[in-house]
């Protein structure tokens, strides 16, 4: 049993005399293809249907490391990091994170944690392996 549709409903209800005609717009009835269809599965392995690829990305760029690199470490002295130059190797991963910080000079742990969180930054994803970037840094 098919519904009858909002148009014939409305139509129906100005001619049985509900709705006064003269504080209402008059209602014409429209035609409405009430024909039931009959819907198809879609084959989402039909290549019709098939996700459009991701963008590809671009090459790994070195300035934009270095440029996410450049992190003030200052607020590690508070935890034992000495003051100055200090130099380390951040390793990212094309997924544009950083997966490993290598420090070259010794300090406590407590400052070496602080410094990898530091350089816990993220670049745009690239295309390749992983690149491991030479950086220093300075707390002042």
């Amino acid at each position: 049993m098919l519904l009858p549709n909002v148009a014939t409903m409305i139509a129906v209800t100005a001619v049985a005399g509900e709705i006064d005609a003269e504080s209402q717009p008059v209602v014409t009835p429209v035609a409405v293809d009430d024909t039931p269809r009959d819907f198809t599965p879609i084959d989402l392995n039909d290549p019709a249907f098939t996700r459009t690829p991701p963008p590809a990305v671009a090459e790994f760029s070195q300035a934009t490391a270095r440029a996410a690199l450049d992190v003030d470490v200052s607020a590690c002295r508070e935890r034992g990091l000495p003051a100055g130059y200090g130099a380390a190797s951040v390793t990212f991963e094309p997924t544009g994170t950083v997966s490993r910080v290598t420090l070259r000079q010794p300090m406590s742990e407590d400052a070496q944690t602080c410094v990898r969180d530091a350089f816990n930054v993220r670049i745009p994803a690239f295309r390749g392996s992983a690149v491991e970037v030479p950086t220093r840094y300075f707390a002042r």
